[in-house]
């Protein structure tokens, strides 16, 4: 009776230890865990703050009359010269470098962003602007409609793809509270902050300031995407356009040969295409598909049998750098015209994907003309 005793016992306990441990799963797998990327941001020195009510701008890379370390105010409307106006001033505190500047928080199992907070306020000094002076204290930075994905490579954050709507508030008491609002975006390990509004300000008139913001995000763990030549860990026209000049100039860096062929030539180009960004020859916006918005948009570019170079975007799709009548033909040759994804595509006959591409390419010379 004892033995039995303690076997049901020890059955009891182990069952209990098997709840337990079903109950965690199942409630880490509700509640997911989240971390945390801290959002260090490197802005190039073309970036710029506006007070166009004062026709002033200033930007990151300029210095102030030959003092690189001091910032200054220059006359908007007399850009593309750099007019300087006022006395010299530190715009921008930290020059470009606008380390800690906020934090993306992600989900760990999916990916997905949760929250973004930011503080521009320091980064730009605001005592610069008649606002401030009139309200107080600079502004708060508030975001809102955050959405995108973190992509992670062994635990570390190797790009973002995030878009928000971001707004600088000034004043902090009704009804002196000025917003101005703008955007956000971080694709890849590039970043984005425009902000440009007009806002009437009852007594005292319209003032307009813009923030114009860009460059990387540091701190992300190197991740190589195969075929991203301009190093953005995506894969774009510029990147295949890389592809074509190298395949034209007997380039043979292994990073061109995209199927370890040995050889750089128009296999890889197919590779690139095909297998990498799974599409099809004559896909112009690179959307996944041909259709006729991908001749449309090539044509619009304006390279059809012109002798300037083209690139992929405006109808190169055979990788000579030029938009020709060799570019329909190879690419209804490949059959992916109308074909949707390339995903389980049904490749019609050649003879019937050259008379269609015939017959779009008279309609391509036509539109040319008018």
């Amino acid at each position: 009776m004892l033995n039995k005793s303690n076997e049901r016992i020890e059955m009891n306990t182990t069952l209990r230890i098997i709840l337990t441990i079903c109950f965690a799963l199942h409630f880490a797998s509700r509640v997911g865990l989240s971390d945390d990327f801290q959002l260090d941001l490197t802005a190039e020195p073309e970036s710029r703050w506006y007070d166009y009510y004062s026709d002033a701008f200033a930007e990151v890379g300029q210095g102030w009359r030959g003092d690189d370390e001091l910032d200054g105010f220059f006359l908007t409307s007399q850009l593309p010269t750099y007019t300087p106006i006022g006395r010299g001033a530190d715009v921008f505190p930290f020059d470009g470098d606008f380390t800690n500047i906020g934090s993306v928080e992600f989900d760990l199992a999916t990916g997905e962003i949760n929250d973004l907070t930011m503080d521009v306020d320091n980064f730009v000094a605001f005592n610069f602007s008649v606002l401030n002076s009139v309200l107080g204290d600079g502004y708060d930075t508030t975001l809102s409609n955050v959405n995108g994905m973190v992509t992670t490579d062994n635990g570390n954050v190797s790009a973002i793809d995030l878009s928000a709507d971001i707004t600088f508030t000034y004043g902090s008491v009704e009804p002196d509270i000025v917003p101005y609002n703008g955007t956000f975006t971080i694709q890849g390990n590039r970043f984005e902050l425009f902000v440009d509004e007009a806002v009437l300000i009852k007594g005292f008139g319209t003032f307009r300031y813009g923030w114009d913001f860009f460059g990387t995000v540091d701190g992300l763990s190197e991740l190589s995407v195969p075929g991203d030549f301009n190093d953005d860990r995506q894969l774009t026209a510029e990147d295949i356009d890389i592809l074509s000049g190298a395949i034209l100039a007997n380039d043979n860096a292994s990073r061109f040969d995209l199927n370890s062929d040995g050889v750089v030539d128009s296999s890889d180009r197919e590779f690139w295409v095909q297998q990498l960004k799974a599409t099809f020859l004559g896909d112009s916006d690179l959307n996944g598909q041909f259709d006729e918005q991908d001749i449309v948009a090539a044509f619009i570019q304006g390279e059809y049998l012109s002798a300037g170079a083209a690139g992929w975007a405006a109808g190169d799709w055979d990788g000579n750098l030029l938009f020709n009548e060799q570019d329909f033909v190879q690419a209804f040759i490949a059959g992916g015209y109308l074909q949707g994804p390339r995903v389980a595509v049904a490749v019609p006959e050649p003879s019937t994907t050259m008379l269609l591409g015939l017959a779009l390419l008279a309609m391509g010379v036509r539109f040319r003309r008018i």
